[in-house]
């Protein structure tokens, strides 16, 4: 994560410690309208999930949310 942008690291790349935690990943068209998601179960395959939703074209970008209390983690984009 940073805080001005970008190329990326030129793959989907997951924090590793997160890959242990419940999620749920929120899918987003191009006007920030939410449009799908995914729970994803700690152990389960986060990335595979990430790139089901982005192979919608419809989906712009998603977020990935605490299960508990809905809190922001951090964005997804296409590169």
């Amino acid at each position: 994560m940073h805080a001005d942008g970008c190329a990326g690291p030129g793959s989907l790349e997951y924090p590793r410690d997160w890959l242990q935690r419940r999620q749920v990943l929120r899918a987003y068209d191009e006007g920030g309208a939410i449009i799908g998601g995914e729970l994803v179960e700690a152990g389960e395959d986060h990335v595979a999930a990430a790139e089901r939703l982005l192979a919608d074209p419809a989906v712009a970008f998603l977020h990935t949310r605490n299960v508990v209390h809905g809190c922001y983690m951090l964005t997804v984009r296409r590169s």
